[in-house]
């Protein structure tokens, strides 16, 4: 019976083979590689390729991939049988499904059918030399790769910035390309012999590994597809350690990218937010961190301005899909997520260090539409007590929405309004555009005047003036990487400021955005830069913005177009600095190192229960993209809001970074007087717990500024190796001590909550968690925020007052939260809120707290500004028996213990920060 099955396979077998080899359903055709070193018109010539189509029930040994390993070989358009034999790759009928398409109807979701065999190869190395700052070697292309121009020679150089920090370029061997201009990279340090990786490089086909050296965990291979490098398309892949991926923004998803077949658009695109959740929004930032599957983690950041695609699919591969520029890569080893983003924000700039009252609760509306109104609702905040700092006016307070103006009818009263916030105490923002309006006759707008004679606008195809559609109809847009429109900016915001004493400048529409797709003529058709052989994302390019194939002072806007809003708010910084202010700006659009000179909201969402959840994760992305100070409009910007809604939203935006209500013309107005008592009484309750709290968030931004630390964490940051948290995006941090749980879902009044394992305590009663490892429900009614204090933390507060400047007249307390063996630190990072340069000046003061043998110590570390910096109270939570006494520099305290919350409080008097300080308890 053996015999007879084993005969049986043996037949079918062979009538298989005969089957296959009578139908011809894979073919192979000889190959000549073609020496472009030696031939320079290699790129022209028609050559022999190897072809592979399965389309039978057996495949090619070579084709054999299972889906979730499959690289696509023809991204660009639908593919064919024909397309996919003509790039010489492997086509199976059996996956193709189109079961999601864009707007250019493309599949964008699932395996490939075309896709590329193994080994693919398209360069090779030609010759390696060794270099003082690492390697270069000289790669041959010897496979057209199917898309237009491919560049016969390249150079690639491994630069070790680091032990920890490895550089990676490639790019053309003989002919100069756009590389972005905006980044200053670090010197290369001499390297110890001794690094935190090593890197493999594999010649036929080029790839290579990077190694870390204390696991052996491999953290690149790019050996999961070929490197593609043509003058308008770029591709490497890479294998992916884990499925544990964040970064690669701006896109309204969870916090941790999916890995099923999504694609991740970074252009910088000013539409509205969509459901889609891997639309391209505002910003472009190809950086991603990775958590390895042993907690360790590393980074990898692509200095390409280009507009690019980033594939993630399920074996886990990343592919990169660029429209230009060169191939500048960073990778940063760790191994901590903090250690990444400090070495990751050492290339791209430290975020800025706003001022004090910036810290504040903001107030603004697009639609005001008279400075009476703005007035109104300033005073009826005010008269309702709710802390309160800055207020905002959107674009209506222009004459006819033209910058460096203010409409003298309807804001007559502006500068007034403006000198009455300054005497109370408070500051005031003005909303500024990147175009201006164009106009037919001299004098009419002298602003335009000036700039048309300087000629400082982008230009077009034929060296005339860009014209597109903003505020309020025909528009030109500044060229800011001109250094004469930084001059004509700067020059105008200091004018300007004469006639309106303005605070802070928000940039906003610099995507830059246009009401119309290119320009009024429209866009030159079949230019490629217009249409280039690879689409990112769902529209053309020139979608709502400007044409791609327009001239800017650096180069294209086809390759300028992501850094154009980096270039402003640097020319922005720099006119604030000349008036003598530290500098605060906002920004809609951002690109890697935005950070160092300014904020961003997170645009024009909706007032829905969505928005206020996909915040969160929003916010956490741009903390590890070195831009912290982050929020979104509270209660939503487009759509009435309800009053539930807008109290959830309240609870949480208490905590963002940046923490603004702003909402729209259409909309009805959602100060939160004009909601009614109820609101008022939250509003006032959440905002005295963030403005008690907020030396805290000031010294956290001190930590930024100087190390890189995000303000804003997620909770994998302190537990990587706790698979629960891998996931989270709705709890978040302050820092290392404050973990913030907020209520994201209507119609509820509990709150689910996983606490790591660790000391917790509840922040208004100082009880200790005792459950921890799994998660727990927490009462959570309409109009309180769960928070919780994590043990081994000291976190500085102050007495609150209705205004940053009058709080910061009050004494300081301490919440001290002791670990389990009775231990705690922090800091407290203090300078007068306003000046430039506060630590390059050291005109700063820096006090460490340290909690250990039923103590707590206060040190100077740093006295360089001269103030009253008193302590009045300090909390300590986790004393397990009460004191007999209490003594402050050795003369008794008093103080209160409660015996069921184990919370000791302790009143001083006539004690300075700035003295070393010892207090006891026993």
């Amino acid at each position: 019976m053996r015999w007879f099955h084993l005969t049986l396979v043996l037949i079918i077998l062979s009538l298989v083979v005969c089957t296959c080899k009578q139908q011809n359903l894979w073919e192979e055709n000889s190959f000549s590689q073609c020496d472009s070193d030696k031939d320079s018109s290699c790129d022209s010539q028609p050559r022999k390729q190897t072809h592979w189509l399965s389309e039978g029930l057996k495949e090619p040994p070579a084709c054999n991939f299972v889906p979730e390993e499959r690289i696509d070989c023809v991204p660009e358009a639908n593919p064919t049988p024909e397309t996919c034999r003509h790039r010489d790759c492997c086509w199976d009928f059996h996956v193709f499904s189109p079961t999601s398409t864009d707007n250019l109807g493309r599949v964008r979701s699932g395996p490939p059918p075309c896709f590329y065999p193994p080994n693919h190869q398209h360069y090779k190395v030609k010759n390696v030399t060794k270099m003082p700052w690492g390697v270069q070697a000289v790669l041959r292309r010897t496979r057209d790769s199917g898309y237009p121009q491919d560049v016969s020679l390249l150079a690639m150089d491994i630069v070790h910035i680091s032990k920890d920090t490895l550089r990676i370029k490639i790019y053309d061997a003989r002919e100069d390309r756009y590389e972005v201009p905006i980044i200053d990279i670090p010197d290369v340090k001499m390297t110890p012999q001794v690094r935190d990786y090593e890197i493999q490089i594999q010649n036929d086909p080029i790839s290579f590994k990077i190694i870390r050296n204390t696991t052996g965990n491999v953290l690149i291979d790019t050996s999961a597809g070929p490197l593609i490098f043509s003058n308008q398309y770029l591709q490497i892949s890479t294998r992916l350690p884990s499925t544990f991926l964040y970064g690669l923004g701006e896109h309204r998803d969870h916090f941790l990218r999916r890995s099923d077949w999504k694609i991740y658009t970074l252009f910088n695109r000013g539409e509205r937010p969509t459901d889609d959740p891997t639309m391209n929004m505002y910003g472009s930032h190809p950086f991603y961190l990775m958590l390895e599957n042993d907690g360790n983690s590393h980074g990898v950041f692509l200095l390409n301005s280009n507009a690019m695609d980033v594939a993630v699919q399920p074996a886990p591969t990343l592919t990169y899909r660029v429209t230009g520029g060169i191939f500048d890569f960073f990778f940063f080893l760790g191994p901590t997520p903090d250690d990444v983003i400090q070495q990751y924000t050492n290339v791209i700039g430290r975020p800025f260090l706003p001022p004090y009252w910036t810290l504040g609760f903001h107030l603004s509306r697009f639609g005001y539409m008279t400075s009476e109104k703005v007035r109104t609702v300033w005073k009826r905040t005010r008269k309702a007590g709710i802390p309160y700092d800055t207020h905002w006016t959107d674009i209506d307070y222009m004459l006819d929405f033209k910058d460096f103006t203010y409409d003298r009818e309807r804001y007559k009263g502006l500068p007034d309004l403006v000198n009455d916030l300054h005497e109370a105490g408070m500051y005031y923002v003005l909303n500024f555009s990147p175009a201006l309006h164009v106009t037919d006759s001299t004098g009419e707008y002298p602003a335009y005047d000036e700039a048309l004679g300087m000629d400082i606008f982008i230009r077009d195809i034929n060296k005339k003036n860009l014209l597109g559609k903003l505020w309020p109809n025909v528009t030109a847009y500044l060229d800011f990487s001109n250094p004469k429109a930084s001059e004509f900016w700067i020059n105008n915001m200091i004018t300007f400021h004469e006639k309106v004493p303005y605070d802070a400048a928000w940039i906003d529409m610099n995507e830059p955005y246009n009401f119309i797709n290119g320009s009024w003529e429209s866009c030159p058709m079949g230019h490629p830069l217009e249409t280039p052989p690879y689409q990112p994302g769902n529209d053309t390019l020139a979608t709502h913005t400007l044409c791609m194939s327009s001239h800017q002072y650096l180069s294209s806007h086809y390759n300028l177009h992501n850094i154009y809003s980096v270039i402003e708010a640097k020319t922005t910084y720099k006119a604030l600095e000349i008036l003598g202010k530290r500098p605060f700006i906002l920004s809609r659009a951002s690109f890697p190192g935005l950070g160092r000179y300014s904020g961003h909201w997170s645009g024009d969402i909706y007032s829905r229960w969505d928005y206020l959840s996909s915040s969160v994760p929003d916010l956490l992305a741009f903390n590890i993209f070195g831009v912290p100070f982050m929020g979104a409009d509270i209660c939503g910007f487009f759509e009435n809001v309800t009053e539930d809604l807008c109290i959830r939203w309240i609870e949480v935006g208490a905590f963002y970074p940046f923490c603004r209500n702003h909402n729209d013309e259409d909309s009805q107005d959602q100060d939160p007087v004009v909601m009614g008592e109820k609101v008022i009484e939250i509003y006032k309750s959440l905002l005295t717990i963030r403005y008690f709290l907020l030396p805290y968030l000031y010294t956290l931004f001190y930590n930024s500024h100087t190390r890189g630390q995000p303000v804003v964490r997620p909770l994998l940051f302190d537990f990587p190796t706790d698979g629960a948290v891998l996931h989270e995006d709705r709890q978040f941090l302050w820092g290392k001590a404050l973990m913030i749980i907020p209520v994201l879902e209507k119609d509820t009044d509990v709150v689910e909550v996983y606490f790591p394992r660790a000391t917790w305590y509840d922040y208004y009663t100082g009880m200790k968690v005792v459950t921890t490892g799994r998660k727990l429900l927490l009462d959570a009614p309409l109009g309180k925020i769960n928070l919780a204090v994590r043990g081994g933390n000291i976190i500085p507060a102050q007495e609150v007052a209705q205004t940053t400047k009058l709080s910061r007249n009050n004494p300081f307390h301490l919440l001290v939260a002791l670990s389990e063996d009775g231990e705690a630190d922090g800091d407290l990072y203090w300078d007068d809120g306003e000046c430039q340069d506060p630590i390059e000046k050291e005109t700063y003061n820096l006090i460490r707290f340290t909690a250990k043998r039923q103590s707590i110590m206060t040190s100077v570390i740093m006295k360089g500004y001269m103030t009253t910096m008193d302590i009045s109270t300090v909390w300590i939570y986790g004393v397990m028996e009460a004191p007999s006494r209490v003594m402050i520099n050795s003369f008794p305290a008093i103080y209160q213990y409660d015996t069921e919350t184990k919370l000791l409080k302790i009143v001083l008097k006539d004690v300075s920060l700035l003295h070393d300080n010892l207090l006891e308890w026993m």
